[in-house]
């Protein structure tokens, strides 16, 4: 389970671009970094919600799709 929830990060986003808190406010209000409320803000920005969900790492690919991808080289 992600450690922090996209209801929590929606909630924390708007709060910051609705002006209603600064980042130093929602940093003591929340217990979360600046830095990390600034990703979260810029992520929003660039990607919408979809920049708020976790991201999968560390994909598996079938030995087709790696072939596929390989015979151009």
């Amino acid at each position: 389970m992600a450690k922090h929830s996209i209801d929590l990060k929606i909630k924390i986003v708007t709060e910051y671009l609705e002006e209603k808190s600064s980042y130093n406010t929602l940093n003591k209000k929340h217990s979360i970094s600046i830095s990390l409320i600034n990703q979260w803000v810029n992520n929003y920005k660039n990607f919408g919600l979809n920049g708020l969900k976790r991201s999968r790492k560390n994909n598996s690919y079938s030995v087709e799709f790696k072939s596929e991808v390989l015979m151009p080289l």
